[in-house]
């Protein structure tokens, strides 16, 4: 399997597995861990299923954390905090010399699917629990990667000019917002979740922070079943335990919705260097013709 990986990588995984002692486990891990697999699913990092006495998930950076606005040690403190939680897998290791994280590997249930209300319950108890420092500005996030394209792919950059124009008047709605900040996934798609002993629980916090839990929320419904606009109400009968506010609810959801279209689009540039297809260009043309 590792002659499969670049070099650097492979390197990485090495020493990674070689500090095995160093991993900070209830048990402590007597032999250095084998590579089971390679885990499928994750579009920028390197992610393997390793086993000593027990099975972990050993990532390794594939992507420039920094170029994304990324701080793998803020994911790092996070990381305890919703681990304690329950909403989260132990984190082990960390090392950013080598671009190494290590946490527990949950056996997910299979056959299960996660309904409006399994996704409320989760989103109300994270939006819970105290932010850290490090915060998320769509804003800045949005201009960092701009300046990238302005830099690296200009042609880009042009295409995508009508559409910044077009997004104005909302990035102007999502600065004057003023709803707290709390702790966010930022990434809770299905493949990005799974259940483990009867909870929801979520992978891949690396774009965790704090920030606007509509923001949070949003994304999950964009990369999700829940775009169908009753179980949107089903889901905010049980994260808002009230039914009033939808419609001020609903319009902060379209609103992220909005912003988040055009923040992938520029994220698939800056990480994955893939450029925007036609159908990228008309999802968000639709998302910002319906408006909200």
């Amino acid at each position: 399997m590792e002659t499969e990986l670049p070099a650097t990588i492979s390197k990485q995984l090495k020493l990674s597995l070689a500090q095995y002692r160093m991993w900070n486990t209830d048990a402590p891990v007597t032999k250095e861990p084998n590579v089971i697999k390679r885990l499928s699913g994750g579009l920028s990092n390197y992610s393997f299923l390793v086993e000593a006495e027990q099975k972990f998930v050993l990532r390794i950076d594939g992507i420039d954390a920094t170029a994304l606005g990324l701080s793998r040690h803020s994911e790092w403190i996070l990381l305890h905090r919703v681990a304690q939680a329950g909403l989260a897998p132990t984190p082990r290791y960390y090392n950013p010399d080598i671009k190494t994280l290590v946490v527990d590997y949950l056996v997910p249930e299979p056959n299960r699917n996660a309904s409006p209300e399994d996704i409320a319950t989760f989103f109300k108890h994270l939006h819970s629990i105290p932010p850290i420092r490090f915060k998320l500005d769509l804003l800045q996030r949005i201009q960092r990667y701009e300046h990238h394209l302005a830099r690296h792919f200009s042609g880009v950059k042009r295409t995508l000019k009508p559409f910044a124009k077009r997004l104005g008047k909302y990035l102007e709605l999502i600065n004057s917002d003023r709803t707290p900040a709390t702790l966010c996934h930022n990434d809770l798609n299905p493949s990005n979740r799974l259940f483990f002993k009867s909870s929801l629980w979520a992978l891949d916090w690396e774009y965790a922070v704090s920030g606007n839990p509509w923001f949070d929320i949003a994304v999950a419904f964009c990369n999700d079943e829940l775009a169908n606009e009753a179980l949107k109400k089903e889901f905010l009968i049980f994260y808002l335990e009230q039914e009033n506010n939808f419609d001020e609810s609903i319009g902060k959801i379209q609103l992220y919705s909005i912003v988040y279209t055009y923040l992938e689009i520029l994220w698939n540039v800056v990480a994955l260097k893939r450029l925007p297809e036609d159908k990228d260009l008309t999802v968000l043309d639709m998302c910002l013709e319906t408006g909200i």
